[in-house]
């Protein structure tokens, strides 16, 4: 019963949610005459976890039905009947989310009843209820309905010499939602191309769109003064500044348009806006964009825009952190650290304040700060534990405490051996060629071996794709 397709949808709903629910299956309407409160009733007694020993399909039923024989059918319709009360919250839920699509459900209703004047008046609705929308995903889609809703309303009232002008409109907005659905999908190919290493002999998306002509369009927006030539520019620069990467202007056209108009999206599309131009920074991954994507994050922490939710996430908090030690900007670090910290979950906030200070204390080389910060806390995460075995090996190795050094390389080894779920197979290649290489030079260290650092400096310099070949180049390099 702990892991029922039921019970995997109630631990999802917060505590007024399960109350609300109660609700609807107490209605004769959902429940179609049957009461199901007894049995729901004993299932929240599990909640939120749902993972007690007692949770049983035989314990819940002799709870309901004391002296009944155990019939599992019985449990398994009631468990059926229910997730279907879930899904129907679910969709209740989801309606009450978005008012746009619950407007158009019941203008549909309305105009298949023939009630014209009822009608116009959900379509005023809808308007009013995009008019104070900003710019998502779906946007310009509910846009396009509106029109063709406006559309069955001219036929309804026997007016189609108003029509045309709707179309056009329609039209308009089925391109920008077009645009942006090919805008998704050029970067979804381009993330999978450069995450997995996808190679796609097929590509009709590249093709379709080195054949579109959108400067053009572009240029006819203009002269026209189409009200959304600045977003299908944007859309053109970001396609452009992925199948074209190479072209730095691409770039910086969409940075300079998204901070004129980050304004009008929602929260979620500036996010997505702004990590585009963060992920084209780390795709250069060069001094100059490290301060440019400096700024990027200093602007998105400003305006609020680096949160996705309540809380800043940790991945983007330590990306933050980590471009900014890239280009020694330590004061503004030890700000950021002290505000942004208590800004994530605070589930790991402590062990995030220690991980940071240890970053920042190794990198203004105050090893006595970064040991005390990373005894602070127990690090359960497996990422963290495998971020602080790096931070230890960089501290060991710059107090040329061999032996420890070479205790926490091999330890190091070990985890990555150990836990294979967690790390990718060619990251974990990585970083095994990376810690050998560095055992090879610590030996060639010790015994002021000239001509071994030298071949294992430009080992490092041939392979550009060592994930540690930065720090590791600098440590060859101070040998030198």
């Amino acid at each position: 019963m702990n892991n029922s397709k039921l019970v995997n949808v109630l631990r999802t709903f917060s505590k007024n949610e399960m109350k609300e629910f109660e609700k609807l299956a107490a209605s004769p309407y959902f429940n179609g005459g049957r009461n199901y409160l007894p049995f729901l009733k004993e299932l929240k007694k599990y909640y939120p976890e749902f993972d007690k020993e007692k949770m049983t399909d035989e314990h819940i039923f002799s709870k309901i039905y004391p002296h009944k024989k155990f019939n599992k059918q019985i449990i398994w319709n009631m468990s059926s009947n229910v997730l279907n009360m879930a899904e129907q919250f679910l969709l209740l839920t989801s309606l009450k989310k978005n008012k746009f699509i619950k407007i158009h459900q019941i203008a549909g209703e309305l105009k298949i009843r023939k009630l014209p004047k009822h009608f116009q008046k959900k379509i005023d609705e809808m308007e009013r209820e995009l008019s104070s929308t900003k710019i998502n995903r779906n946007y310009f889609l509910f846009r396009k309905q509106l029109e063709l809703d406006r559309k069955e309303y001219f036929f309804l009232e026997e007016k189609q010499r108003q029509i045309p002008a709707i179309s056009v409109k329609q039209g308009e907005y089925a391109i920008l939602f077009f645009l942006w659905n090919i805008v998704e999908v050029v970067n979804d190919l381009n993330v999978y191309s450069y995450m997995f290493n996808a190679a796609f002999e097929m590509n009709i998306i590249h093709e379709f769109i080195n054949n579109l002509q959108l400067k053009n369009i572009i240029h006819y927006c203009r002269l026209k003064k189409f009200s959304y030539t600045w977003l299908i520019e944007m859309y053109y620069n970001q396609i452009m500044m992925t199948i074209e990467s190479e072209k730095t202007e691409y770039f910086f056209n969409l940075k300079k348009l998204f901070e004129q108009n980050y304004e009008k999206f929602t929260d979620e599309e500036k996010f997505n806006w702004v990590t585009c131009l963060i992920n084209y920074c780390g795709y250069k991954n060069d001094n100059h964009f490290r301060n440019i994507l400096f700024e990027i994050h200093k602007f998105e922490l400003k305006e609020g825009i680096a949160f996705t939710g309540k809380y800043l996430s940790k991945s983007h908090y330590l990306q933050i952190l980590k471009n900014a030690l890239a280009i020694d900007q330590t004061e503004w670090i030890k700000n950021f650290i002290e505000e942004y910290s208590v800004k994530l979950k605070p589930s790991y906030q402590k062990s995030m304040r220690a991980l940071s200070f240890a970053y920042y204390y190794l990198k203004v080389k105050n090893y006595e700060k970064v040991l005390e910060y990373l005894s602070r806390d127990k690090f359960a995460d497996p990422k963290d534990k495998f971020a602080v075995k790096l931070v230890y090996i960089k501290t060991y190795y710059d107090l040329n405490e061999t032996e420890t050094l070479f205790y926490h390389i091999d330890s190091t080894l070990r985890f990555i051996s150990n836990n294979q779920k967690l790390i990718r197979i060619d990251i974990a290649a990585n970083y095994n060629k990376c810690l050998k290489l560095l055992k090879k030079l610590v030996a060639a260290k010790e015994n002021n071996d000239h001509i071994k650092i030298d071949e294992i400096r430009v080992s490092i310099d041939k392979d550009k794709s060592l994930i540690l070949g930065d720090w590791l180049m600098e440590k060859a390099k101070e040998l030198e």
